[in-house]
């Protein structure tokens, strides 16, 4: 073992010191290349996640606004039974008719950004539950 560290020192006192220096220059400058493009592989990910994850947050926003709409639904047609005067009616059935434009954008948007076959799924029967209220709410308003 000690044989073959000593043809090794050898060998290398017969480089010249251009030569070593060289060599050195070219192993540390492979050596920041391989840091340089580890790190943007791993920018790469973070950038794929962060996507992911805007995109995510984006259905879930649009959830929320749906809920949103629906509360407010709600609370226009306790308004429509509530109200006394005939313009205080209208006023809540035409916020009731805007929600509902603005409820059924939102689902339309919802579902195009689903992927699996699960969330069409459960969106499927969102939209009936909504349906049937909807119809049990227009019985109401009559």
């Amino acid at each position: 073992m000690s044989h073959a560290i000593e043809k090794m020192r050898s060998s290398q006192r017969r480089l010249s010191l251009g030569l070593r220096v060289t060599c050195g220059f070219f192993a540390i400058l492979l050596l920041v290349a391989t840091v340089a493009g580890t790190f943007a592989w791993g920018i790469s990910l973070s950038n794929g996640a962060t996507d992911e994850m805007m995109a995510q947050y984006r259905k879930m926003i649009l959830a929320r606004e749906i809920i949103s709409n629906v509360d407010n639904s709600y609370l226009d047609l306790w308004g429509v039974l509530e109200a006394k005067e005939p313009d205080a009616v209208t006023a809540f059935k035409q916020d009731l008719k805007e929600n509902r434009e603005s409820r059924e954008r939102k689902l339309e948007e919802l579902k195009g950004a689903l992927v699996t076959a699960t969330a069409r799924q459960l969106f499927d029967e969102l939209k009936e539950s909504i349906a049937a209220t909807q119809d049990l709410n227009d019985l109401v308003l009559k």
